[in-house]
């Protein structure tokens, strides 16, 4: 059997792609930073409904942890690191404590977890790490400098993996969203939002066809 591990996984596109892959018959291991147990209750009806294994895991990948639940006849198809958070205020607003949260959750987090599975991968001699990042990481987006400066860490990282890993047959990309509604934008107008579902469904389809290069940045958006 083969795993699909996503960060992030207790809403939002983390869920979404959670009922997905399981969906395609991949067995899972999710994790969530402090909605554990919203996330317990997400594993147990994918369980009920595909009769799959799921792991719910509160905080980051544990390597140790990992090789535990995965035994040595199944290997690990792929990594999505997706968890993220925004930040809405002027740079000048911006406090320390909340620079260190937002640098936490979209930078660190994608450094532990790849980190924690990549010596996995690297045994197994395949596997796919698929980093969720945004436009905003490209282009840039005014009030959000830091969540923007985020994302674009989590490009860099992305090219830079790529060509680190490449010689061990193990892919890594990214897929650059556009604005989807999810609940870090409930509280903001936006218009020509992409929904869950889509992003979802294109994040599946991309994967399930190998629609990239190692180390490409994929681009998903709607005209803003």
């Amino acid at each position: 059997m083969s795993y699909v591990i996503i960060t992030g996984a207790s809403r939002g596109i983390g869920k979404a792609l959670s009922y997905e892959y399981a969906k395609q018959g991949f067995d899972l291991i999710l994790t969530c930073e402090k909605n554990i147990k919203i996330l317990i209750q997400n594993a147990n009806d994918i369980k009920e409904k595909y009769n799959k294994k799921v792991y719910a895991i509160k905080g980051n990948i544990n390597r140790e942890y990992l090789n535990e639940i995965v035994n040595s006849k199944e290997d690990i198809y792929m990594l999505i690191n997706n968890a993220s958070k925004a930040n809405y205020n002027l740079l000048q607003d911006v406090t320390k404590d909340e620079y260190d949260d937002i640098i936490n959750s979209n930078l660190t987090t994608v450094f532990e977890n790849t980190k924690a599975v990549l010596p996995r991968l690297i045994h197994q001699k395949k596997g796919i790490i698929l980093n969720i990042t945004s436009i905003w990481g490209l282009i840039g987006a005014s009030n959000e400098v830091i969540y923007s400066m985020t994302k674009g860490g989590v490009i860099a990282f992305t090219k830079a993996l790529s060509k680190e890993i490449f010689e061990s047959n193990i892919e890594c990309f990214a897929i650059a969203l556009g604005s989807v509604k999810t609940d870090m934008i409930k509280n903001y107008e936006t218009k020509n939002t992409i929904t869950i579902e889509e992003a979802a469904s294109f994040i599946s389809h991309t994967t399930r066809n190998h629609n990239y290069k190692t180390g490409e940045i994929v681009e998903y958006k709607i005209e803003i």
